[in-house]
């Protein structure tokens, strides 16, 4: 190659070494340029994304400020006579197999066999009238498609 190279005029060498640097260009920009540009782009991208979803969530967020502060803590009735009244409005009277008061604001309740759009019906409703939230809960497959058995805290928060 450099007998070859030897024999070339010196005009014909400085093209070939500009050819080198060329193509030498063009390897860097396809493989790493190109490749560092397009990365770039799709994580501007993502960034845009991200920051439409928190601009969405911050929107939410305020909203629901908005509607807690519009909702009453509780109604003022004590809390296991209001579980158990609200599960027998809810249908779900008969499912109670046991309710057990934990101190002033917390209940523990069992329920067997329940229907679950019955059972979630009802933990909206208890936090929209009486303000007790389900801060433990689980759940168990029924006897029956639909159907949940559940054991769940029931709390007033502070």
């Amino acid at each position: 190659m450099r007998s070859w190279l030897a024999e070339r005029t010196p005009r014909e060498r400085a093209f070939l070494a500009l050819g080198a640097a060329a193509a030498a260009a063009l390897v860097f920009h396809l493989a790493v340029w190109a490749p560092l540009g397009k990365a770039r782009a799709a994580a501007a991208h993502r960034l845009a994304l991200r920051a439409q979803t928190l601009a969405r969530m911050e929107a939410m967020a305020a909203e629901i400020r908005a509607l807690r502060a519009r909702t009453p803590a509780h109604d003022g009735e004590a809390l296991l006579p209001a579980v158990e009244r609200s599960a027998r409005e809810a249908g779900l009277g008969a499912h109670v197999t046991r309710l057990r008061p934990e101190g002033e604001t917390a209940v523990e309740v069992e329920l067997a066999d329940a229907p679950f759009d019955a059972l979630v019906s009802w933990l909206a409703t208890l936090e929209a009238r009486h303000g007790l939230v389900a801060a433990r809960l689980g759940v168990g497959r029924g006897e029956a498609p639909g159907r949940v058995s559940a054991r769940l805290r029931l709390e007033r928060p502070a």
